[in-house]
């Protein structure tokens, strides 16, 4: 009997070792597969090895492995880097039908359903919602005079914010992610908040708490499981919340909707269930369409607000820069209010507002695309369904690309002219291709009008006994810049 058992407990770890062996096996034939990359851990792939700055780290990969690479987010979830402008350009414009597919984040699947999502979906679904959000924005202003009337009027009530601190340091998130909300909530809700609202402020600091979370240095962004376990529930809280204030907005419009007053994206939403074919009926479900509407809101509120507090961080940091953006403002608008019609008049800020979103990098990685089909890519054989992330960081300051892009320089946007803006091919701050940001136009109608109006008004600086700005970023699903104070002075 005991010769059976110990034969019984051989044969057990033998086929136990046999296994692992065989699994460590076909895992290293895979990797030797893929482009190069740094070795994986097990389990965790590479995710504990990008370090406190992430970026850097995956910057020093590329220098050392190519343009091309390969990380392990988990045990055996491969990713695939692009960080070079020209290839990003043949894979994402060239080769859009392969190129185009989403593969979601497993992170963002446990905590917000990517069924009706305009940004998560793949096929005859999202091009219909696709149509549908172009058409949504068009209609309440994007491009319109109407729009710049409404930010305009938004950035009155930002400046008048400004103002109450009298040239006293403060840190000006608050009021910058209170006037670019307002725009998206007036857009997606029908409404605007004060910037005390209590149910504002709430929905503000879980934005904020839901894109820290969203960090490629996390954990639990690559195996949220995790979150399963006590100690990890609270991650859930922000996002819960975000999507519980949705759902509550998409409820009271469909118990208040009117075909003949429509208010906003909701009930352009419900509108077009009404008209639209059959067979597109399903993709514009009250009980799905909430996370359209919540990716549109997260997208539109996080973005552009990052966006203006690196531009008015850097204006306090390069006050030779600031000067030249006053100087531009003053001489062509003589104190009136802005409009769009104005950039091709202001190609120094045009060009500034360039390098700020090239410096600050709001959107380090474009959101993952997937392979449609099995590919080739620089010899490489890519399996269908692989997840491809453009490197928008690595491409914003590759020396091949930039002439020393490490330096804040609006300048290198313009022509020896000093008057023609210039847009390289390797700037692509919205992304690439058919899943570049559809809010693009909203995003720079905004931009462009707040800075203007702000500028007009303002002096920044850093106060006094204050070191100068770290511009490195906070990692998050966006990169932000670090709390900082500045001292607001009107000019006069």
């Amino acid at each position: 009997m005991s010769i059976l058992t110990d034969c019984i407990e051989n044969y057990s770890t033998f086929l136990v070792f046999s296994v692992i062996f065989l699994a460590l096996y076909l895992r290293q034939r895979s990797i030797n597969a893929f482009p190069p990359g740094p070795t994986p851990l097990p389990l965790v792939g590479n995710v504990l090895s990008y370090g406190k700055k992430p970026f850097k780290t995956i910057t020093k990969w590329v220098e050392k492995y190519g343009d091309i690479i390969t990380l392990y987010q988990g045990p055996f979830r491969k990713v695939i880097w692009i960080n070079d402008a020209k290839l990003a350009i043949d894979l994402f414009q060239k080769q859009p039908d392969i190129f185009s597919e989403r593969r979601p984040v497993p992170f963002m699947v446990a905590l917000i359903n990517p069924e009706g999502s305009i940004v998560w979906e793949n096929g005859p679904a999202w091009k219909a919602r696709r149509r549908w959000i172009i058409s949504a924005l068009r209609h309440f202003g994007m491009g319109k005079r109407s729009m710049e009337v409404q930010i305009n009027r938004e950035a009155t009530t930002f400046c008048q914010e400004a103002a109450e601190y009298k040239s006293k340091p403060f840190d000006p998130d608050h009021i910058v992610n209170c006037a670019v909300t307002n725009i998206i909530c007036s857009i997606a809700f029908g409404r605007r908040y004060e910037y005390q609202d209590p149910e504002f402020v709430e929905l503000l600091n879980n934005l904020l708490a839901f894109f820290r979370q969203c960090n490629i240095k996390s954990i639990e962004m690559h195996l949220p499981s995790i979150m399963s376990f006590p100690m990890f529930k609270y991650k859930t809280l922000s996002a819960k919340h975000i999507v519980e204030f949705t759902k509550k907005q998409v409820k009271q419009h469909v118990e208040t909707f009117d075909p003949g007053n429509i208010r906003d994206i909701i009930d352009r939403l419900l509108a077009e269930r009404e008209t639209c074919s059959d067979d597109e009926k399903a993709f514009f479900d009250p009980d799905v369409m909430w996370s359209s509407i919540t990716t549109i809101f997260l997208a539109g509120a996080e973005t552009t607000s990052n966006t203006l507090k690196w531009f008015i961080l850097f204006m306090a940091a390069y006050q030779n820069v600031q000067s030249k953006v006053h100087e531009e403002i003053d001489r062509v608008l003589e104190g009136r209010r802005p409009t769009m019609a104005d950039r091709d008049l202001l190609p120094y800020f045009e060009a500034t507002t360039y390098e700020v979103q090239r410096f600050g990098n709001i959107a380090g990685t474009t959101i993952p695309h997937g392979t449609a089909e099995e590919c080739t890519i620089k010899g490489y054989k890519i399996p269908k369904g692989t997840i491809i992330l453009l490197n928008l960081y690595r491409i914003h300051r590759d020396p091949k690309y930039w002439d020393e892009p490490l330096l804040f320089n609006p300048s290198r946007f313009l022509k020896e002219d000093g008057q023609t803006v210039q847009k390289p091919e390797s700037f692509m701050p919205f992304g690439i291709g058919r899943r570049a940001c559809l809010g693009e136009n909203l995003a720079k109608m905004e931009m462009f009008i707040f800075m203007v109006n702000f500028f007009q008004k303002f002096k920044v600086e850093i106060p006094e006994g204050h070191p100068q700005p770290d511009v490195e970023p906070e990692i998050g699903l966006t990169l932000s810049p670090k709390p900082f104070q500045v001292c607001v002075n009107a000019r006069g």
